[in-house]
């Protein structure tokens, strides 16, 4: 099993935190889900799950979409909160840090673009412009209200001492359409972590088949002092799957007073 042999790999470092986008699986099935925090407290021992996929049924475990978000180790003793989008398009996890400060880490998984809209496949763009048709839009358009509702989700839990960490597959460059994600980091002070160390990343594909960088982590502004390492790993280095891997690494010291980066 491909996620068995990711979690083995990544258990050789010291690893807090594990966000996926597009794991293609029904979590809304109980035994689904169990089966990954089976495999995840083998390789890490402790674990705090959540996952999110659509409530479209299908006739298997297959489901084009999903999200997952794992908090592992002694890491899972400050998760006070996790939630899930009802529409599966992100999960989050809520950390306790410094002198009460709140981190709040979303995995995200945007839809790609079809401009022919619905095309009866049950791609996961699909399954949003469905959900959406049923909830009286008109006129869906789900990439568009994905920046709509996870903006309206941030607006509620932005408060004082609240930092945010978006981890995502945003299925576009950011900054080339000011009215997708570039808006999230204008609106919230969010900057990419991987060009705040490696400027010349900025549009490093993330994806075998394409010529663009499509994966992120955007990181409150508050937390650049904390950024001691971040980047993009090389196609095929950790897993099999066909975009790399973002990796960060904050200073846990500071962030939660203990002792390794995060």
């Amino acid at each position: 099993m491909e996620f068995r042999s990711l979690c083995h790999e990544l258990a050789q470092y010291d690893l807090d935190v594990l966000a996926l986008q597009e794991t293609n699986l029904n979590t809304g099935e109980f035994r689904h889900r169990d089966k990954l925090k089976e495999i995840l407290q083998q390789e890490f021992g402790m674990v705090k799950l959540v996952t999110a996929c659509t409530p479209i049924r299908t006739d298997s475990a297959y489901k084009p979409g999903g999200v997952m978000l794992a908090i592992v180790g002694p890491s899972t003793h400050r998760v006070v909160e996790t939630k899930a989008d009802p529409y599966g398009r992100w999960c989050s996890a809520t950390l306790t840090g410094k002198d009460h400060r709140l981190i709040h880490i979303y995995s995200i998984y945007q839809s790609v673009d079809q401009p022919d809209g619905f095309s009866g496949t049950r791609t996961y763009y699909d399954q949003q412009w469905e959900i959406l048709k049923m909830a009286d839009h008109t006129d869906p358009k789900p990439r568009q209200q994905l920046i709509d509702d996870l903006s309206a989700e941030l607006r509620q839990r932005r408060k004082p001492q609240t930092d945010f960490i978006l981890l995502g597959d945003f299925n576009e460059t950011v900054g080339m359409d000011m009215t997708l994600m570039a808006s999230i980091c204008a609106s919230f002070q969010l900057v990419d972590a991987v060009t705040a160390r490696h400027p010349t990343c900025y549009n490093t594909p993330t994806y075998n088949r394409g010529s663009r960088r499509l994966d992120y982590g955007l990181i409150s502004a508050t937390l650049l002092p904390l950024l001691r390492e971040s980047g993009l790993n090389q196609f095929q280095e950790v897993s099999t799957s066909d975009h790399r891997a973002v990796f960060l690494q904050l200073d846990k010291h500071e962030l939660f007073q203990t002792g390794n980066p995060v």
